[in-house]
């Protein structure tokens, strides 16, 4: 069954009653989606937490970028544990979207 079987095609949009088959459909195409947000979710939360861990620790590779944009050092660390804290925010669900528009933030502004 092909993805463009499951989630429906619009060319094949029909008038009819919504049958048994397709609420199953909208379901297993939901629940995939789902699944998918989960998955791209987990791995951006990694990769703050890494990153934010890393900056905390004082690797210099990772603050190299605030010494050459002349911020202070204690920059980095701030950062640093603000990007922890949003990783960690990311798997609360009632957090989420202030967690992902301060990381968003946070890349915009520092990178």
């Amino acid at each position: 069954m092909g993805l463009s079987n499951l989630c429906g095609d619009k060319g094949s949009v029909t008038t009819d009653l919504v049958a048994e088959a397709d609420t199953q459909k909208l379901y297993l195409c939901a629940n995939t989606l789902n699944r998918a947000a989960a998955t791209v979710t987990l791995a951006m939360s990694i990769v703050f937490f890494i990153s934010g861990f890393a900056k905390l620790f004082g690797v210099p590779m990772f603050h190299v970028p605030f010494t050459l944009m002349n911020l202070p050092t204690g920059f980095g660390y701030l950062v640093g544990l603000m990007e922890v804290i949003g990783a960690l925010g990311l798997f609360l669900r009632d957090y989420r979207v202030l967690s992902a528009s301060g990381l968003l933030a946070i890349m915009r502004v520092v990178y």
